[in-house]
């Protein structure tokens, strides 16, 4: 419940305020830190550019609104009381801003440094040193530290292989799509262009040979969890509630792939669908996603991202804490 609040009023016009606000801030701390290594970086409002062609923006990600939103979901469910709670997630939030300024920093450095492993950073290790951080947050000093340390070589044994090892959970997706999706949605496969959700939506011009919209879409990016929440069920010796991960993955997987088709239709406004006419043909008709269903299709995303990555997992290993 906390974490679909919070993300509902981070998408307020209030909240995307403060969050502009919150990354301007940091934009502006970082400039001067990077300055000391590329002395004619600019800031341009929440974009870092260097002179040698390379920039960083402090985006909707990096303000820490996900980090803040999901320690406060954990500290509603763990804390021991509300005056503990309010404590920690007073300590917590200072603890975030900082570390979203190392995070800027950080990625600038590598940006300019070594551009080939910006994304093994960006997507890879800074997702796991968010983990520990809101582990420390939220959980007793020794299972954080227990927790950090198994994540870590399952991690490290994950990331390389995370396409493949991600693909499990395509062939579960496609058959819930198939029963439960729109007509406007296809498969999810590995493609030429890489990993995309296929849709019924047209791309080809009028009088051309039919071609549909594919939507890119990773399956590993909804993964990202499975090494945190295995290591949180190895430590809690609590098997079964590897199979509420799985689904809870599962779903956020499902769920990203109509948002992803509908923001597309949303796009291309006005889009088209082809649908089988029964006798081996198509017809076009125009399609629209209902509004509300977009906005509700990415608050669920969002919650169920954060949920199995950064609550989830330390929700594991306090239960199996004290089962006894």
């Amino acid at each position: 419940m906390v974490l679909a609040v919070g993300f509902a009023l981070a998408d307020t016009g209030a909240g995307r305020a403060l969050g502009d606000a919150v990354a301007t801030g940091l934009a502006g701390l970082a400039a001067p830190l990077l300055r000391m290594l590329e002395p004619g970086l600019q800031q341009i409002g929440t974009e870092l550019r260097s002179p040698e062609g390379w920039a960083v923006r402090v985006s909707e990600v990096c303000d820490g609104h996900g980090l803040v939103i999901s320690l406060a979901a954990g500290l509603a469910a763990l804390a021991p009381g509300w005056q503990s709670g309010l404590v920690r997630l007073a300590v917590g939030l200072v603890a975030i801003q900082f570390f979203n300024l190392v995070r800027i920093v950080a990625l600038a450095v590598t940006l300019d440094g070594a551009p080939a492993a910006f994304d093994l950073v960006h997507a890879g290790v800074f997702p796991y040193l968010t983990v520990a951080l809101l582990a420390l947050c939220l959980l007793p000093l020794r299972p954080a530290v227990g927790l950090v340390a198994l994540a870590l070589p399952l991690a490290l044994l994950w990331l390389p292989f995370a396409d493949t090892l991600a693909a499990v959970f395509v062939p579960a997706a496609n058959l819930v799509l198939s029963l439960l999706a729109g007509p406007e949605i296809g498969e999810l496969a590995l493609r030429t262009a890489g990993w995309t959700v296929g849709t019924n939506l047209l791309a080809s011009p009028e009088g051309e040979a039919v071609r549909r919209f594919l939507a890119p879409l990773r399956p590993a990016d909804f993964a990202l969890a499975v090494p945190v929440l295995l290591a949180a069920v190895l430590l809690a010796r609590r098997p079964l509630w590897l199979a509420g991960a799985i689904l809870a993955i599962l779903a956020a997987l499902c769920i990203a792939a109509v948002a992803t088709v509908w923001t597309l239709a949303e796009a291309r406004a006005p889009a088209t669908v082809l649908l089988p006419d029964g006798a081996g043909g198509l017809v076009a008709q125009p399609f629209a996603p209902p509004q509300t269903g977009v906005t509700l299709l990415r608050l669920l995303q969002s919650v169920l991202v954060h949920l199995n990555l950064l609550v989830l997992p330390m929700l594991i290993l306090a239960k199996g804490g004290s089962r006894d």
